[in-house]
């Protein structure tokens, strides 16, 4: 099928997720509730999947046409897509293979999706990276200033380049997205952390809450927290030319910045509601994230705590808190710890091509760990506090048997003398 085909069979069909994938709200994640996660609503089958190439690496150039054909289908729905790549054991994700999305952002090159690891989504390529992966593409210089030019060339030719990074041989092509932005697939390359420019060194707008992360302490606060990054969002999507992938990820992943405590663990979570997917999620992007709103943990009385959530954001305007058990992305034991969580509806105004604009109602949501004082650890406060006095007893005693002990060297032949020695009182009693 031919691009124009396609485009217009796509128009018919998914106009509403063309059009929000335009704003980028669809480009990026899903937020995750508290609970959230899934299996993707459909299956995708390639004519080489994923496995195949673990199998024969000599099938990763053809695993990677494979996908950009599957991505052209007109019955691919985006949001499937970029939730099959994250589904290990799926046609598009193996243990040692999987896909990675980039978009064009002026002569950047940034993660759309990561099949293996979402936390990376809307970070920029470092120089290195970019520039292989568009030598590999054929990309000219002078369409480098702005990539959607040169990307859109390739995508509409069906360029498969091949490029070498950290001594690997990987593949990348381009695709046009609903909207006719140029999206560009790479296969077979192990993208991490050190092949992106740091937070520090992004310009990234994180709007001004009077309540942080680290300011969050209990429900007052988490309120606050909350409800500021809901009209923060507000604000985001109904800007000229809408929002995008990075005004909105960035912010909530940068751990410097005010949205994200990373030390103790006070994270975002959106919802998004028209496509019932979770958009983005800060404190378990490799599980939630591009992920269907089903829920999977049940709280301690055996409800699902995503139905506890659900229900609370439906009950008003101002939505609702509720104390539950969950997972804290920073205790590696997994164990659930209680929480309390507040979330909160949200509609946005997303702005169209024609000047109207389209309702977007997403769920925004945070919440704070209950870590009470152990009984361990007060027992172990009152032993420091009776035990301390008697430390510093005895090293008292013991700097006088020292100094007792050296008159008498000194002024006697015989025997130290015992005389002075108070030692038993470094004894600990």
């Amino acid at each position: 099928m031919g691009i124009a085909q396609r485009k217009n069979a796509n128009r018919r069909t998914l106009l509403a997720a063309g059009l929000l994938m335009a704003t980028g709200l669809l480009a990026n994640g899903h937020p995750a509730v508290a609970g959230g996660g899934g299996r993707c609503p459909t299956e995708l089958k390639l004519s080489v999947t994923a496995q195949d190439v673990d199998n024969d690496p000599k099938k990763l150039e053809a695993f990677t046409k494979a996908v950009r054909d599957k991505a052209l289908e007109p019955e691919t729905h985006p949001l499937h897509f970029s939730c099959y790549m994250t589904q290990l054991g799926g046609d598009l994700r193996s243990q040692s293979t999987y896909i990675v999305s980039l978009a064009a952002d002026g002569s950047a090159l940034r993660v759309q999706s990561h099949g293996e690891k979402m936390g990376l989504t809307a970070r920029s390529l470092n120089q290195s990276t970019s520039e292989a992966i568009l030598n590999g593409l054929g990309i000219e210089a002078g369409d480098r200033t702005d990539l959607r030019v040169g990307l859109a060339k390739a995508g509409t030719s069906g360029t498969v380049g091949r490029f070498t990074v950290d001594g690997t041989t990987a593949y990348a092509t381009v695709y046009l997205d609903p909207t006719d932005a140029p999206v560009v697939m790479v296969a077979g390359f192990d993208l991490q952390d050190r092949h992106l420019i740091s937070f520090a060194k992004e310009n990234i707008d994180h709007g001004s809450p009077t309540v942080t992360a680290r300011e969050v302490v209990d429900r007052a606060t988490l309120k606050a927290f909350v409800q500021q990054a809901g009209q923060w969002l507000k604000e985001i999507g109904e800007r000229p030319g809408g929002t995008n992938n990075i005004s909105l990820t960035l912010p909530l992943r940068d751990p410097n910045g005010p949205w994200l405590d990373k030390e103790r663990s006070v994270y975002l979570y959106i919802w998004n509601l028209a496509q019932n997917t979770i958009m983005l999620h800060a404190g378990f992007p490799n599980r939630y994230e591009r992920q269907p709103l089903v829920g999977l943990e049940r709280d301690a009385d055996g409800v699902l705590v995503l139905d506890k959530l659900k229900q609370a954001a439906n009950s008003g305007p101002e939505g609702g808190f509720v104390d539950h058990l969950f997972d804290d992305p920073g205790d590696s034991s997994d164990a659930r710890i209680p929480k309390t969580s507040y979330v909160y509806p949200v509609t946005l105004a997303i702005p169209r091509r024609d000047g109207t604009t389209t309702p977007f109602p997403v769920v925004v949501g945070s919440g704070f760990y209950r870590r009470p004082t152990s009984q361990a650890t007060v027992g172990e406060s009152e032993v420091v506090k009776a035990v301390l006095p008697q430390i510093m007893r005895s090293v008292t005693a013991s700097s006088v048997d020292a100094v007792s002990s050296r008159i008498e060297r000194a002024t006697s032949d015989t025997a130290a003398s015992t005389a002075l020695s108070i030692g038993g009182a470094s004894t600990l009693t």
